[in-house]
């Protein structure tokens, strides 16, 4: 049986012009900060927690389910500066609910 060789010229298809490409992200980092900003202080507000002086209470209650996050850390999670990561997320959704 012969063999066949499949040959494609797709060097046209590779190339771009400058200019003719946009960097976009898959994801919007700031819109993803501030809507998880919002919803842990909805979260916060809805568990009891005070408004003012909100990074250390909320620094207490994640010493106390094993996880080190610093006050400054978490006032960056509150003001849409930053996202927790993984571990302290599911500290946080299991004492929010």
């Amino acid at each position: 049986m012969p063999s066949y060789q499949l040959a494609v010229d797709i060097k046209h298809q590779l190339t771009i012009t400058q200019g003719a490409w946009q960097y976009q992200t898959m994801v919007d980092i700031k819109s993803a900060k501030e809507s998880f900003s919002e919803r842990l202080n909805q979260a916060l507000s809805s568990a009891g927690v005070r408004e003012r002086g909100r990074g250390v209470d909320v620094r207490a209650e994640l010493a106390r389910r094993g996880s080190k996050n610093t006050t400054q850390a978490i006032s960056k999670w509150l003001n849409a500066e930053s996202i927790p990561q993984r571990e302290t997320l599911l500290a946080l959704a299991e004492w929010l609910g």
